[in-house]
């Protein structure tokens, strides 16, 4: 079953008053997390580590089980929006967009089935949208739990939330998101975007690679540019270490300004809920 690895319930939090709350939850690369706020503050979290797998019928029997258990899951919410994360998504440039050929665009980079469903997440920030796939049977077991939810690819939150970032700084900067053994790499330019892309790996060499193969293409100095890192990663791992080595400016994503945090938060790695938390910027 899910495994409960992380909880938070602010004293702000009131049972009552969760239809005036919102409930985002991110599924995938092994991770059940929920956040319940308002437009303002967060008032709760939880985070689950689930079982890695692409079957939907122990997809399907985790959250049975994580929803039994977790009384957040059955309150009634203003809005529900669910966050997915899988390999599958491309940015495709608004005046290159066609609606009619938003398959094909993805099926460029990843094989589709006739189970794989087409979202669209729109980015007028970025001038852009970011295609991606549902699996069906995944979409029908969501909507069976939340039924009004509104559904986002995981790297739309977490570009939106670097963006941000970036429009009040000049320079070139990259981010990374570590989520299971995928990362997704993003570089701005001031507030304009440069490269996104999500990567497998295993070790890390490979990820060591990833993000010195990002300097080396663009001709950037990791002795001087800053590398931001988010998602599941901590100073005290091999990965950091490495990195070290070569980018000489790391730092952990705090908590993003937009939405206020209590002290019992406060006291986690808000960098490994980045993404999360920067789904308000997708309302």
């Amino acid at each position: 079953m899910g495994t409960l690895i992380t909880e938070v319930l602010e004293p702000t939090f009131v049972k009552k008053s969760s239809p005036n709350y919102n409930l985002s939850v991110l599924v995938g690369a092994d991770r059940f997390t929920i956040f319940v706020s308002d437009r303002q503050q967060l008032h709760a979290m939880r985070a689950y580590h689930m079982p890695d797998s692409d079957e939907l019928s122990i997809l399907k029997d985790e959250l049975h089980k994580v929803y039994l258990q977790d009384n957040l899951l059955k309150l009634g919410y203003q809005e529900v929006t669910v966050c997915l994360f899988h390999a599958g998504c491309t940015l495709v440039p608004n005046p290159l967009y066609h609606e009619e050929d938003a398959r094909v665009y993805l099926s460029k980079m990843m094989p589709l089935s006739a189970n794989d469903e087409i979202h669209i997440d729109h980015l007028p920030s970025l001038d852009s949208r970011n295609v991606y796939s549902i699996d069906k049977g995944v979409r029908s077991i969501m909507e069976s739990y939340f039924p009004t939810a509104r559904f986002h690819h995981a790297t739309t939150p977490f570009l939106l939330g670097t963006q941000q970032l970036s429009q009040h700084r000049n320079g070139h900067f990259m981010y990374v998101n570590v989520l299971d053994q995928k990362m997704h790499v993003v570089l701005f330019q001031d507030r304009d975007l440069l490269f996104s892309n999500i990567f497998s790996f295993r070790a890390t060499q490979d990820f060591l690679y990833f993000v010195l193969l990002i300097f080396d293409q663009f001709k950037l100095k990791p002795e001087t540019m800053p590398v931001y890192l988010a998602g599941q990663i901590v100073k005290e791992s091999e990965i950091f270490r490495m990195l070290y080595r070569y980018v000489r400016h790391i730092e952990f994503l705090q908590a993003p300004d937009y939405l206020r945090v209590g002290e019992r938060f406060r006291m986690l790695p808000s960098h490994q809920f980045f993404d999360l938390l920067s789904l308000k910027l997708c309302e």
